[in-house]
This record gives C-alpha cells, sequence and structure tokens, in this order.
C-alpha cells in the first residue's frame, strides 16, 4: 500500500526518484505502469495491481461503448517504466508533457497506487487546509467509518 505525501523533482533526464517508503512494495513487483487519464497528474501502479486492473476490465462487456471508450482512454495512455538501482524511473517525455510535469513534484500514496502532480499544479487543485469531515461524511454512506 502507498500512503503519505512528499515533495520531489524530476531531474533534467527526466527521471523521478520514488520515495524510499515506496520502493520495496515497487522492486518486489517489478515496474510501474503509469496512467496519464486522471486529473491532471500521473496514476502510478505497481505492477500487480496493473495486471490485476487489466484482469478486471478485460471480463466487462468489450462492445458496450463505455467500455470501449475506458479502454481506449485508460489503457491506452499506460506506460511500464522500469525503476533502476537507485530507486529512479525514467518517465518518457509523452508522459510529463500530457500532464505538464517538470522540476518539483507532489507525489502522493493512494493506497493500491500513487499520483505524481506538478507541485504548482497540485497546490492549486488541492486544499490542504480544508477539513476531511464533509468529504468523510459523504464517503461513510460507502460503509467507511473513519
Amino acid at each position: 500500500m502507498f500512503r503519505g505525501r512528499y515533495n520531489h523533482s524530476i531531474d533534467e533526464k527526466g527521471r523521478l526518484s520514488v520515495p524510499i517508503t515506496f520502493r520495496e512494495s515497487i522492486l518486489a513487483d517489478g515496474n510501474i505502469v503509469f496512467v496519464t487519464q486522471f486529473d491532471d497528474c500521473l496514476v502510478a501502479y505497481g505492477r500487480s495491481a496493473w495486471l490485476s486492473l487489466e484482469e478486471t476490465v478485460s471480463l466487462l462487456p468489450q462492445f458496450d461503448e463505455n467500455v470501449l471508450r475506458f479502454t481506449r482512454m485508460f489503457v491506452a495512455s499506460a506506460h511500464e517504466c522500469v525503476v533502476d538501482k537507485a530507486g529512479r524511473v525514467l518517465l518518457p517525455v509523452e508522459l510529463r508533457s500530457a500532464v505538464n510535469l517538470h522540476g518539483p513534484v507532489v507525489v502522493q500514496g493512494m493506497l493500491n497506487r500513487f499520483e505524481v502532480w506538478d507541485e504548482a499544479r497540485w497546490q492549486a487543485n488541492e486544499k490542504v487546509s480544508e477539513s476531511i469531515l464533509p468529504l468523510a461524511s459523504k464517503i461513510s454512506t460507502f460503509g467507511v467509518r473513519l
């Protein structure tokens, strides 16, 4: 599981240093699969979590228009990236350009995945000081109790 929020940066070669607390999970799992179709950030899955998600999507009715559109957008945006021995991953230009990643970034855990945001965009989209109570109230309807 991925949890926590970390400030990192994309270096001049386009590499991201994976937060050390995420590395053990990622390195045991192999590579990272990044997708670009969420908000204005990259979403990263460990290889096994991604394969499980692909299996789930493959079981959906493949001729349903919504499933077709979702698969085209979501799966087609996926890029499997190798993590080097130093815990860095080279993000292809296409991925970085899609969400304007360069320089300072915010990497945040999202349970079975993590997000990589341009720091300025993250600050504009997130209200860090916002209370979690209204959101907790809404998700409690799904049976989540905090």
